[in-house]
C-alpha cells in the first residue's frame, strides 16, 4: 500500500513509498504524521489530513508557512541582495548567449573569423572601387582563395561580401540594442520575477534570418 510520512508542524512531506499493509504503522517515527496515500515531497504538503499541491515558489530562500499556506521570505536584506545579484549575473549570461545564437546565421563562430570578415570586406570594397577591374588578384588574397566556391567571379564574390557585411551591420546593430537594453533592465530590476521576464522575452526572440 502507499504511504506518506510528514512533519505535522510544517506539513512537509518527509518520505513516501509503498509497503506491505502489515508494515504501514511502522513507517512513521514518533512525532511524525502518516497517511495511506502517495505524494511527492517537492510538490506537495499535508494539512488537516489532506495532500495539497504547493503554490508556485517565488524563488530560492523562501519558506512555506503552513498556517497561511503561503511562501514567506525569511532571508536577511543582505542575503536577498546577494541572491538578486547572482540572478542578475546568470540573466546577463543567458541574454548574451541568446544574442550569440541569433547572430549565428550570419557568421561562422570560430576563433579569428571576425578578423577574416573585416579583411574580406576591405578587399571587396577596394576591388569594386577599381575601374577597370584588375587583371590580377595578387593584391586580393581572400578573393583569389574563394573564387569558384562562393561565387564564380571576383566581382560577384566582392558583391556577396559587401552585401553580407551590410546585412550583418544592420542585424547586428538591432541585436546589440536588444542585448544592451536587456542587460540595463536586468541591472535595474529589483526582484527575481522581473529578471526572469526580461530573460524570457530575449530567449523567445525568433531566428529571423
Amino acid at each position: 500500500m502507499n504511504f506518506t510520512v510528514y512533519d505535522p508542524i510544517s506539513g512537509r512531506v518527509l518520505r513516501s513509498g509503498i509497503c506491505a499493509e502489515d508494515d504501514y504503522l511502522l513507517q512513521a517515527q514518533p512525532g511524525e504524521g502518516l497517511l495511506p496515500a502517495a505524494s511527492a515531497a517537492r510538490s506537495h504538503y499535508i494539512k488537516d489530513g489532506g495532500i495539497l499541491e504547493y503554490p508556485e515558489k517565488p524563488g530560492e530562500g523562501w519558506s512555506f508557512d503552513l498556517g497561511s499556506e503561503e511562501w514567506v521570505d525569511l532571508r536577511t536584506e543582505t542575503e536577498k541582495e546577494t541572491y538578486l545579484n547572482d540572478c542578475r549575473k546568470d540573466a546577463e549570461r543567458r541574454v548574451n548567449q541568446r544574442i550569440g545564437e541569433l547572430r549565428l546565421p550570419l557568421i561562422t563562430d570560430i576563433p579569428g573569423q571576425e578578423m577574416i570578415y573585416q579583411r574580406k570586406e576591405a578587399e571587396a570594397l577596394s576591388y569594386i572601387a577599381l575601374v577597370p577591374e584588375p587583371e590580377s588578384l595578387e593584391d586580393f588574397p581572400f578573393l583569389s582563395a574563394e573564387i569558384g566556391i562562393t561565387a564564380p567571379t571576383a566581382y560577384q564574390l566582392a558583391q556577396v561580401w559587401i552585401n553580407m557585411s551590410s546585412l550583418l551591420r544592420l542585424y547586428g546593430a538591432q541585436l546589440e540594442q536588444v542585448r544592451l537594453g536587456s542587460i540595463s533592465q536586468i541591472q535595474q530590476a529589483q526582484d527575481e520575477g522581473s529578471i526572469k521576464a526580461i530573460v524570457a522575452s530575449v530567449e523567445a526572440l525568433p531566428m529571423t534570418l
